[in-house]
């Protein structure tokens, strides 16, 4: 539900906070059920962790708070939230995967200008 309200390209916004608040607060609550009864589940298997369960309520709230407050700060341009994403970040990475398949955060500074050199030759060979 939570990832729909920020993909889907036809949702109302009304729709939208609807489904990110009922996401956030299913989350949230599947989180602390887990948290607080750990009888029923097997610990060394399943969890959930409490930087995941951050990551889930900002993206909820996140959306709730862009889709109120956008409007008043841009009049005329129109709120896609589909178009926010980490799409670059995924080919940045992809990149850098191409060249050293585990790679640390040095390895990553280090190999980050022929990153950059392979993503410009190759945004050239595609005529827009």
């Amino acid at each position: 539900m939570l990832l729909e309200a920020w993909k889907s390209k036809t949702m109302a916004h009304n729709d939208r906070v609807a489904y990110a608040w009922a996401g956030t607060i299913f989350f949230a609550t599947i989180w602390k059920y887990i948290r607080d009864n750990p009888a029923q589940r097997n610990t060394r298997k399943y969890g959930i962790s409490w930087q995941t369960k951050d990551d889930f309520l900002y993206l909820g709230c996140t959306l709730i708070l862009l889709i109120n407050y956008f409007p008043l700060a841009y009049k005329d341009i129109p709120l896609c939230p589909w178009l926010i994403s980490t799409a670059f970040l995924e080919h940045i990475f992809g990149y850098a995967r191409r060249l050293i398949e585990d790679f640390t955060l040095l390895d990553f500074l280090m190999m980050n200008e022929k990153i950059i050199k392979n993503i410009e030759i190759e945004m050239k060979g595609k005529k827009l």
